[in-house]
C-alpha cells in the first residue's frame, strides 16, 4: 500500500524552526502499517527531494525496525537502487506552508519479521538529502506486527531465498543489451581485483583516504573482502533483468540485498550513461548481503568525498564510495 495524499489543511504553527521547516511524522496505522507524513511548519513553500522517503516507495532501507526488547531487528528485503546524481528539478516536491503530504506503508512488504509483537522504528535519514537537515522528526511509539503478517512476510520474500544457479540469466534483455552487460562485467571484475590488491598491499593510501577517510583496520578488512567477493561473484557473469517496470525515476539499477540469486535489475540510466556502467555493476553487487551489504548514504563523487571526510565508517560501507575507489585505482 503506497497511496500518497496531499492534505491542503491549515495547521496551527507549532513554533519556530532552525534549519528546515519540515516536520517528519510516523504514526501507527494498523497491523504493520505506518502513516509517514511531512508537514511544512514554515511560512513559505518548501522544496524537498522525496528520495529516501516512503513518499516514492522504498528504494533503500529507510528504517531500523527493532522489537520492543531491542533484541530482534527486522531484516530489510526491499530494493537498493543507485540513483543518478544530481537530481533534476522535476524530482523535487513543493509543499505549501502549513500543509502536509503523507503516505501509508505496509512494513511487511519490505521487512522480514520473524516474530510477532510490537516494534520500534527509527527513521534513517540519508546524508545526501540536505533538504531535511535540521528537520524535526517525531518518533512513533511502536507498531504492532501480528502472527498473520509474520507469515505473510515470509511467504512474500521466500522467492529470493533460492540459491544462485551456475547458469547466468538475462531476463527481458535483447541481444544488444546482453552484449553491453557482457562487455562491462570483466572490467568490473578487473577494477575489484585492483582495488583489493592495492588495499591489501597498501599502495593506494591516497585514494583510500579520498574515498574512505581515516579507515580503521576493521573497515579496511571489510572493503577488501567486499572487492574480493565482487570479483568472485562475477566470475561467470551477472544475472541481469533489463528494464523492469519497477525502475524508479533517474535510476541506474537496483537489487534486493537478500536475493541469493543476485539478480541486478538494470534501468534507463544504465543504458543512457555508458561511462557509469562499470561503476553501477560494482555498486550494485556490493549491496548483496552475501557480498558486503553496503548502504546508500550518499550519491555522487562530491557527496562521497565529503562523507569520507566527515564519517569514515559510513563511507567504507557506502556503495558509491566503493565503486569510486575501484574506479580511481584502475585509471
Amino acid at each position: 500500500m503506497n497511496k500518497v495524499l496531499l492534505v491542503l489543511v491549515l495547521f496551527a504553527c507549532v513554533g519556530a524552526y532552525a534549519t528546515s521547516p519540515l516536520v517528519v511524522r510516523l504514526t501507527p496505522f494498523g497491523d504493520a502499517l505506518i502513516r509517514f507524513s511531512i508537514y511544512n511548519n514554515g511560512t513559505e513553500t518548501a522544496k524537498f527531494l522525496p528520495w529516501a522517503t516512503p513518499l516514492e516507495g522504498f528504494t533503500t532501507n529507510l528504517f531500523r525496525v527493532v522489537d520492543q526488547d531491542n533484541q530482534t531487528v527486522a531484516e530489510y528485503v526491499g530494493m537498493m537502487a543507485r540513483r543518478s546524481w544530481p537530481p533534476m528539478p522535476e524530482d523535487f516536491l513543493h509543499l505549501p506552508a502549513q500543509n502536509e503530504i503523507s503516505t501509508v506503508v505496509d512494513l511487511s512488504e519490505v521487512y522480514q519479521f520473524s516474530i510477532a509483537g510490537r516494534y520500534h522504528l527509527i527513521y534513517l535519514m540519508k546524508d545526501y538529502n540536505n533538504d531535511f537537515e535540521g528537520a524535526e522528526i517525531e518518533k512513533v511509539s511502536s507498531v504492532f506486527i501480528s502472527d498473520q503478517k509474520v507469515m505473510d512476510s515470509a511467504e512474500k520474500h521466500k522467492i529470493r531465498a533460492q540459491e544462485r544457479s551456475a547458469l547466468i540469466s538475462y531476463t527481458n534483455c535483447n541481444s544488444n543489451q546482453i552484449t553491453i552487460i557482457q562487455n562491462n562485467v570483466p572490467t568490473a571484475r578487473s577494477r575489484s581485483v585492483k582495488a583489493y590488491n592495492c588495499m591489501n598491499g597498501g599502495t593506494c593510501k591516497t585514494a583510500v583516504t579520498t574515498w574512505f577517510g581515516s579507515i580503521s583496520a576493521t573497515d579496511n578488512t571489510y572493503d577488501k573482502n567486499c572487492f574480493n567477493n565482487i570479483n568472485n561473484a562475477l566470475a561467470n557473469g551477472m544475472n541481469s533483468y533489463c528494464n523492469p517496470s519497477t525502475c524508479p525515476a533517474n535510476t541506474y539499477a537496483f537489487v534486493y540485498p537478500t536475493d541469493k540469486s543476485q539478480i541486478v535489475y538494470l534501468c534507463s540510466e544504465f543504458w543512457n550513461r555508458a561511462e557509469e556502467r562499470v561503476n553501477t555493476i560494482v555498486h550494485e553487487m556490493s549491496h548483496f548481503n552475501a557480498i558486503a551489504g553496503t548502504q546508500d548514504y550518499a550519491y555522487g563523487e562530491l557527496n562521497c568525498k565529503n562523507l569520507a571526510k566527515t564519517n569514515s565508517p559510513k563511507a567504507t560501507h557506502n556503495a558509491d564510495n566503493v565503486c569510486y575507489l575501484a574506479q580511481e585505482v584502475s585509471r
